[in-house]
């Protein structure tokens, strides 16, 4: 990610990064049919890749229990202690899957939510 998150859409929980706490990031939210929804705070560890130290890099992650079904809830660092990278590095037994975080690291993941 290069730069700070800054939503145009309709103000909800907040407008820019800067109104949630921890490193969250401020997300304009989509709904069905590409209505607007709600901006909202997203949970993590980072807005920029900057925030990750020297090298490192901050990705998007979606629900590890539903995967794509419930969009992206966060952003979070890469360090070494990840069991993946991105999307391509989980297939298991011809089974794609994808990367998500988890608790401390990212893993792979390959639960899809109806």
């Amino acid at each position: 990610m290069q730069g700070k998150h800054i939503c145009t859409c309709r103000k909800d929980a907040c407008s820019n990064d800067s109104q949630c706490a921890d490193g969250g990031v401020c997300a304009c939210r989509t709904t069905a049919k590409d209505a607007r929804g709600f901006n909202i705070c997203l949970a993590g560890n980072c807005r920029v890749d900057a925030d990750c130290g020297a090298g490192g890099y901050c990705s998007p992650t979606w629900d590890l229990a539903c995967g794509e079904s419930n969009g992206v809830v966060g952003y979070y660092c890469h360090t070494a202690r990840d069991a993946c990278v991105d999307d391509s590095d989980c297939v298991d037994g011809g089974k794609s899957g994808y990367c998500a975080w988890s608790v401390d690291r990212w893993k792979c993941a390959y639960a899809v939510c109806l």
